[in-house]
């Protein structure tokens, strides 16, 4: 045979076999928990920070992945609540760019933005689908409140109730009608079993198949009401006691109050914290089972802090800009990664469409407008790597009418808080203090205003909300909500005056009269607490006190 003819046959057969030999663009699943605080795991976030994990709670399948890969300890959620930092998540922007900076966002709904989808975004499904590598894409458990999975690009998803799989669907077989409401049965809470079983379907089915995917599992645990199984909380009664364990927390049941039982019975939160991590050990088990480990990233993080402070040394937490309430536990294993190592440069949920777009090999160009940065050097060197963002640093928008009202920016070793009723700032350098006790609003006054010329250039640049607006439009909406109430209320009563005889007219005008009182009684109620808040000067919490 013929030199030119044995170089043909060389090329032809690369050309042939390559594609077998080509790398297999990555899978990734991420397991995002609800509520979890940064130090309710016992894998410790920092090693040198004692308080940085529970001794009660045990998690073995998070300490596994842990060994496996990075544990972030300066990770941050985008919001202090669910709905803003799991919106922001699948769009790779900050809260204040896309709108959303609450539950309940009366202000993005007088934008015209809420119960919609973002259209002029691109959500994490269909960036993976635009990558033209093959994605397919899967959701399941808690939504965004804003969209069906389906919706915003997902392929596989088990939304099949009316509404938004939100937090109901973690106590119900199904939500609506609510007459038709039944409980989860007892050996499911907060679908934590069954939520783990559609994984492992979801990934028996990918693992005959060449296609690479996106699995999200996302927890309804650990949101009130807590829940957990019962033979799981007997195990807790029955081993050393906890550090944050109180007497009340070992009466049976029955001799609890509801609100003890279901928000703050700390052997039930333990075995629910537990059984979460059973979840995500055996999601990790079929991945082995099916030998895609090797070359899938496995994120495991929360959506806020905790909602059962403490959350060890940390201040605050749910529903507050201190650490407790956006730093969360997470750790994340996949190819090429460290092993076994702590970061501690500052990520962000709002950086993993920019990580996923790299990590992914897409050639598409990633979407426009991202605010986050690829997480690949620090996934691959640890401190040694850096994040790139076109933002200046960390940013939070939280103008909330129901809980002190903040705005926080965190760069390099500062974060900067201020208060939106009053103006108020303060600094933390919440490497050296991370219980941000020592407030450095006056030691460093430089570091401050630069901070605070960052954070407001920032969202003035993207039209965020503010105090101002938010009350305003909470006023109209609870005025609103009154004066429709007062109208339907008369409406039925005209409609039962015309069927009833004018000899009972009297005492059913009363006994609406007195309905009419109470329903316009309960939202005076409400808008008194509106009121109130204008006037808090808190950095957590509520105000309770009136003018």
């Amino acid at each position: 045979m013929s030199p030119k003819k044995n170089q043909f046959l060389f090329v032809a057969f690369v050309f042939i076999v390559s594609p077998l030999f080509a790398t297999k663009a990555p899978n990734f699943v991420l397991i995002y928990v609800d509520d979890l605080g940064w130090a309710d795991t016992s894998v410790r976030m920092m090693k040198d920070v004692k308080g940085s994990r529970s001794y009660f709670h045990q998690t073995p399948a998070l300490e596994k992945l842990a060994k496996r890969g990075v544990v972030f300890s300066n990770a941050y959620a985008p919001a202090p609540t669910c709905t803003p930092s799991r919106i922001s998540l699948h769009y790779g922007k900050t809260n204040a760019k896309l709108g959303y900076t609450t539950v309940h966002d009366i202000a993005a709904h007088d934008r015209g933005l809420k119960e919609s989808i973002p259209k002029d975004h691109i959500s994490l499904p269909q960036m993976f689908k635009q990558a033209n590598l093959g994605y397919v894409t899967a959701h399941f458990g808690k939504g965004i409140a804003i969209a069906k999975p389906q919706e915003i690009g997902y392929d596989s998803h088990d939304a099949y109730d009316t509404g938004d799989n939100g937090n109901y669907h973690g106590e119900f077989v199904k939500i609506a009608p609510v007459t038709e409401r039944e409980s989860l049965p007892e050996d499911d809470p907060k679908r934590i079993y069954s939520l783990t079983e559609t994984a492992e379907k979801f990934l028996e089915k990918q693992s005959k198949s060449d296609n690479p995917f996106f699995m999200v599992v996302s927890h309804y645990s650990a949101h009130v009401p807590h829940d957990a199984s019962p033979h799981m909380i007997e195990k807790y009664r029955n081993i050393p006691r906890g550090q944050y364990c109180r007497d009340e927390d070992y009466l049976d049941p029955s001799e609890m109050t509801k609100s003890q039982r279901t928000c703050t019975w700390r052997l039930q939160y333990a075995a629910m914290v537990e059984e979460t991590d059973i979840s995500l050990g055996r999601i990790m088990d079929a991945l082995d089972k099916h030998n895609t480990t090797d070359n899938t990233y496995i994120i495991f993080t929360s959506d806020n802090g905790g909602g059962l402070t403490p959350n060890g040394v940390l201040t605050g937490g749910k529903a507050n800009l201190y650490e407790g309430g956006i730093r969360v536990p997470t750790v994340v294993a996949g190819p090429n990664m460290l092993k076994d190592t702590q970061c501690d440069v500052p990520i962000t949920q709002w950086d993993l469409m920019s990580t996923f777009h790299d990590l992914s090999g897409s050639k598409t160009p990633a979407p426009k407008g991202l605010d986050g940065g690829s997480l690949r050097e620090v996934f691959q060197k640890g401190n040694n790597g850096r994040v790139e963002r076109p933002t200046p640093g960390i940013i939070f928008n939280y103008p909330y009418y129901a809980a002190a009202p903040i705005n926080a920016m965190r760069v390099g070793d500062y974060k900067l808080m201020r208060q939106l009723n009053t103006g108020e700032e303060r600094l933390y350098n919440v490497v050296e203090d991370l219980a941000e006790r020592d407030n450095l609003i006056k030691a460093k006054p430089e570091i401050a205003k630069e901070l605070a010329k960052k954070m407001d250039d920032y969202l003035a640049a993207v039209n965020a909300r503010k105090i101002e607006e938010v009350y305003k439009v909470r006023f109209a909406e609870l005025n609103m909500f009154k004066e429709k109430s007062l109208s339907h209320e008369k409406q039925k009563l005209e409609k039962v005056l015309k069927e009833t005889p004018t000899d009972k007219h009297e005492s059913l005008k009363k006994e609406y009269a007195a309905k009419m009182e109470n329903i316009a009684a309960r939202y005076d109620k409400q808008i008194e607490h509106c009121q109130m808040q204008t006037l808090n000067e808190n950095f957590i919490g509520g105000n309770y006190k009136k003018k």
